[in-house]
């Protein structure tokens, strides 16, 4: 029985945890050994330990000039014996680029959940990309959530000789049927973390261009900017139209993502997201940034709505037309749940990794 280890830095609920959480969930069924290493007591440590799965506490939020972390990282990976390695984003990809780590007897699997080191400042971004380009030297396989983050790669030198495939994330469509939907409670609903990738002030914004309208909004979701949005809300005179609930367990979310009428996604940058996914599959209508990632996942005007600018009068005047057009309204939300479920299902996903190990393992064995 071949032996995978998965490596998540933070395991904070996202849309990566809930990636990974769902490939080893797919993968234990199969005829393979799963292990986790993730940060202790985070959010992904205590879902693999509720779900009977092998975890590991790690602390990989170290200085990165933390030359000891390669050296403890591996002496723990000694302990499983993997076959193979699959990491997942930077943080977790680094300790394999020195030290203990930089050549071991088992291959590695690299998936990027998006490049946020494009949106650092100026030394930020160099240092992300010389990370980035060690990394791509040192692993066997780059895995991409979408094209657009392919073509960064390509675009910033990162590649070079490694091999690498475009794997979408998906979601399983089983825990979408179970969510029984009360019917619109609310307009609009934006789910995410509050945090500045996920524009959660913009939001607010939008709702006060929206203001007279007396269209609502439900906001799911804790983090850093919590306050501050509670707060700026408050300021911009709409705290009547908008319910913040705070963080919510995945069942509570998507059970509050099909009470909203659309969702409101205007995320700065993303991989490949998958809370549209799921309220696409939920049959609720979704307005969202034109980025890399979510333009993947939706075709404007057919399933779905993509605005090119951070505008909040331009994001007022496409949910104004969508939410006041009812028959509009269903057919972008019937078109958009066709495309979750013929394109972004989870098993589709699991078994192109799984493929992938077992052509790694095959390769790195000859």
């Amino acid at each position: 029985m071949k032996h995978i280890v998965q490596i998540v830095a933070d395991g904070d609920a996202g849309g990566g945890t809930t990636f990974v959480l769902g490939l080893i969930s797919d993968m234990s069924k199969l005829d393979y050994r799963i292990s986790l290493i993730t940060a202790p007591d985070s959010y992904a440590y205590r879902q693999a330990v509720s779900a009977g799965i092998f975890v590991q506490g790690f602390d990989l939020f170290t200085s990165r000039l933390d030359l000891r972390l390669s050296g403890r990282l591996a002496e723990l990976l000694a302990s499983l014996s993997p076959d193979l390695v699959h990491v997942h984003g930077a943080r977790a990809a680094h300790p394999f680029t020195y030290g203990a780590l930089y050549e071991t007897r088992f291959p590695v699997v690299y998936t990027v959940h998006g490049y946020h080191f494009l949106k650092k400042g100026c030394i930020g971004r160099l240092a992300g990309l010389m990370a980035e380009r060690r990394i791509a030297h040192r692993v066997n396989h780059i895995c991409f959530v979408s094209n657009g983050d392919l073509r960064i790669a390509t675009s910033c030198s990162i590649l070079g000789s490694t091999a690498s495939s475009v794997i979408y994330n998906g979601i399983d469509l089983s825990d979408v049927r179970s969510v029984k939907s009360r019917g619109p409670q609310y307009d609009l609903c934006f789910a995410g973390r509050m945090v500045p990738q996920k524009n959660p002030l913009f939001a607010i914004d939008v709702i006060k261009a929206l203001r007279d309208d007396s269209i609502t909004l439900l906001m799911i979701g804790g983090g850093d900017l919590y306050d501050r949005a509670v707060s700026y809300a408050s300021k911009q005179g709409v705290s009547n139209l908008i319910k913040f609930c705070g963080a919510l367990s995945r069942q509570e979310t998507l059970e509050s993502i099909a009470q909203c009428r659309a969702l409101l996604f205007p995320s700065l940058w993303e991989g490949l997201p998958l809370t549209p996914m799921e309220a696409m599959a939920l049959g609720v209508s979704v307005v969202a940034s034109n980025i890399p990632g979510t333009n993947e996942i939706i075709s404007h005007s057919e399933c779905g709505v993509l605005i090119d600018d951070f505008e909040p009068l331009s994001y007022a005047s496409e949910i104004r037309s969508l939410l006041r057009d009812e028959q509009k309204l269903h057919r972008v939300a019937h078109a958009g749940r066709r495309r979750i479920e013929d394109n972004f299902r989870r098993e589709v996903c699991s078994e192109k990794y799984l493929d992938l190990y077992n052509q790694t393992l095959r390769y790195t064995s000859q």
